[in-house]
């Protein structure tokens, strides 16, 4: 009888929202035909969230176990000098990541400041002057088109004398075996396979297609080094490229692995700060970085100070305003520094926070902006506007560059202050 009374409760109540949920509907003009529309389309589509629900809750234990394998401890997130001596959770993170994706190894840093950087790094490492590097699967990222030298750049692989070759997917996305089969010849050293559509139209490669790529390759040349560029892919399926014949996958942590980027929008957009500045600061003052250094410089305040001030009769108001505030500032004027330094040249969070407040743009977006004519319209230029052209793009990277000189002289005590004191050292 109880069982029953609180099963008719339940229902009356959810009668109610129902009601409830209908009034509002109506008040904004959506009709029942939509809403029934909308129930439809969300019921077609239970499956596939189940699906998904499912591979997170997967690769969320696949994570957990990882951890405890690798014995994760509180010793992990001690403060260190940042020279990678004695690291425990440097050392202790990389194990995990090598254990998650079934891999000899693995290099996680913060050092690594984004997948692209990432992606430069694998590629410098392992190709050398007379090599060659293939892409089966079309155009990379516009990011890699000056890293590779597809447009020109300063200290690109082309530049270096490493040539660069790609095989585009046919019209209907699959990939063409007989063109990668031309394409690989004896100098060919590295295969790159960009997992993530990216900015072109082609479906994201699923692990199974990038396996059957990478042993037709294997096939043709064995000593081939199959890389992929895992960005935006980690942890989609239950399965990575490392499990399929990937020698090496490059990724980054502000993406899936990192949970950093999604959850962050998330918050911006809750607080009603897209397209404000504060958009640009929050994210990082919240960032790993700062909150190691934070948390350095608390551990490492003398609990003496506190003491006497206590044995005193002071509150404790009182010794945060006295006490940890002043010994604060080195670590503060840091943070704060790196901030400006971040916003003044950061690219990437203002494209994720910003969209129409363009007078927010910190100065790379103005200058990639401004600077964003196609290749074929400077070769189209006369002398004379090149050479305008060419003072205006040095004018603007100056401009970039000299506030963060002039500010640096004032804060440099307090910055080596609050480094020390952080032991962030390196």
């Amino acid at each position: 009888m109880i069982f029953m009374k609180e099963l008719t409760g339940q229902m009356i109540q959810e009668r109610q929202t129902a009601k409830l949920l209908s009034a509002q509907y109506a008040r904004f003009g959506i009709s029942e035909a939509v809403v029934r529309f909308g129930e439809e389309t969300l019921a077609s589509l239970t499956e596939r969230f189940r699906q998904i629900d499912e591979t997170a809750e997967y690769n969320q234990l696949k994570v957990t176990a990882a951890m405890q394998e690798c014995r994760v401890s509180e010793a992990c997130l001690l403060g260190t000098t940042g020279y990678g001596y004695n690291d425990l959770g440097r050392d202790t993170l990389e194990q995990v990541y090598a254990a998650l994706f079934h891999t000899e190894d693995a290099l996680v840093r913060p050092q690594i400041t984004c997948g692209t950087h990432a992606l430069a790094l694998a590629l410098m490492s392992n190709l050398r002057p007379g090599d060659e590097l293939l892409s089966p699967v079309g155009k990379p990222y516009d990011t890699l088109e000056e890293v590779i030298g597809i447009r020109p750049s300063k200290g690109s692989l082309k530049e270096y004398g490493i040539s660069y070759r790609q095989v585009d997917l046919l019209p209907d996305g699959s990939f063409d075996y007989d063109g990668i089969r031309a394409a690989i010849q004896e100098k060919t050293k590295l295969v790159t396979i960009q997992r993530s559509k990216g900015y072109q139209t082609r479906p994201t490669l699923s692990v199974t297609r990038i396996g059957e790529l990478i042993r037709f390759i294997k096939d043709i040349r064995p000593d081939i080094i199959c890389m992929v560029d895992n960005c935006y892919g980690e942890f989609v399926e239950t399965i990575e490229p490392t499990d399929v014949g990937a020698d090496m996958v490059v990724g980054s942590l502000i993406k899936n692995p990192g949970g950093g980027l999604a959850p962050m929008i998330i918050l911006m957009d809750t607080l009603g700060l897209m397209d404000t500045i504060w958009a640009l600061i929050i994210p990082g003052w919240m960032s790993v970085y700062n909150m190691l250094l934070m948390k350095g410089f608390y551990e490492s305040l003398p609990p003496q100070l506190e003491e006497a001030a206590k044995i005193d009769g002071a509150s404790n108001m009182y010794v945060f305003r006295k006490i940890i505030i002043p010994l604060s500032k080195p670590m503060v004027a840091t943070i704060a520094f790196f901030q400006v330094v971040g916003y003044w040249n950061s690219y990437g969070p203002a494209l994720y926070y910003i969209s129409t407040r363009k007078d927010l743009y910190p100065v790379p977006n103005y200058i990639r902006n401004f600077m964003s004519i196609p290749p074929q319209s400077m070769t189209d230029m006369n002398p004379t506007l090149m050479f305008y052209w060419n003072n205006v793009e040095k004018s603007y990277l100056l401009l970039s560059i000299i506030p963060i000189m002039c500010l640096y002289p004032f804060v440099f005590r307090f910055i080596k202050g609050g480094m020390a004191t952080g032991a962030v050292k390196g």
